[in-house]
């Protein structure tokens, strides 16, 4: 019978799927009344400081368009909690900073993931999930975006979503046909102190949450990356919003997309299984 080496591969996936590396920060906007808990409100973002892992100070930037919303995005087979925060129409940018920025200095590999939702896909201005460094002024301190429109050359003039480093249409990836379906990108950053030896890779709704694909929507390199918060940047005047939840920060890929633990039920039953076909096998 084949019943023991199936159960025993289904056995081998769920303990595969629940390995997790480590995370440096992640932010699932839980909606109370409990900031110590890492609670927010369901309300502006600015000036909310709750207790988040990897994140210190209150969000910053002082604009009012920009609120906790609930319920948050969800992604298939992805763990996903809480509320999720929305940049509404109207000109606004927040962001919150790392308690361990990535600085000159820092080396290694490390992967962010994060959730985006559009309103409307038709194009418009600008709404992005941004990195910045030291500030949020676009021209010196943003250093990526990952979004749609905007009236110049942030993502090629297309309705397309794209990723965008330096504020420099040199190091731009295309990443695809935008849409109002909750999207899911994950970030690579190879970072190294030697000068200009920095590379970003970036994965549209990748085909495993478990392993990293080998086949990417691009990657850029040669060059210096810093950062030391995540924002939401939105200038609509249409009315239209944009949606980022399940902001992660990990040392690795599995880290960044956690996914739901096997019921302790599931466990069992397959164990069940699996001694139901040794006996039989004996």
């Amino acid at each position: 019978m084949r019943i023991l080496p199936i159960v025993s591969g289904l056995l081998l996936s769920l303990s595969v799927a629940t390995t997790h590396g480590a995370l440096t920060s992640a932010d699932s906007f839980l909606v109370g009344a409990n900031p110590a808990a890492g609670e927010y409100t369901a309300t502006q973002v600015t000036g909310q400081a709750p207790t988040v892992p990897g994140y210190t100070g209150s969000w910053l930037n002082g604009n009012a368009t920009a609120v906790v919303v609930t319920p948050g995005l969800s992604y298939p087979g992805l763990l996903s909690s809480g509320g999720a925060v929305r940049g509404n129409s109207g000109s606004s940018r927040e962001g919150r900073l790392l308690s361990s920025p990535f600085t000159a200095t820092s080396s290694g590999t490390f992967y962010l993931s994060v959730l985006l939702q559009l309103s409307n896909a038709t194009g418009g201005n600008y709404k992005a999930f941004e990195l910045h460094n030291a500030g949020f002024a676009d021209s010196t301190q943003r250093t990526l975006q990952i979004g749609q429109g905007g009236t110049g050359t942030d993502f090629a003039g297309t309705t397309n979503f794209g990723l965008r480093l330096f504020s420099n249409d040199t190091f731009r990836v295309d990443l695809g046909l935008a849409d109002t379906n909750v999207n899911l990108f994950v970030v690579r950053f190879d970072l190294s102190a030697t000068n200009n030896a920095d590379s970003v890779t970036i994965w549209r709704n990748p085909t495993s949450l478990i392993n990293e694909p080998p086949v990417a929507n691009g990657t850029l390199s040669n060059f210096n990356f810093t950062f030391d918060r995540t924002s939401l940047g939105n200038f609509q005047t249409n009315g239209d919003s944009i949606t980022i939840d399940e902001i992660r920060i990990g040392d690795s890929y599995a880290s960044v997309l956690p996914v739901p633990e096997p019921s302790a039920s599931l466990v069992v039953l397959l164990g069940s299984v699996v001694g139901i076909a040794r006996r039989r096998r004996g």
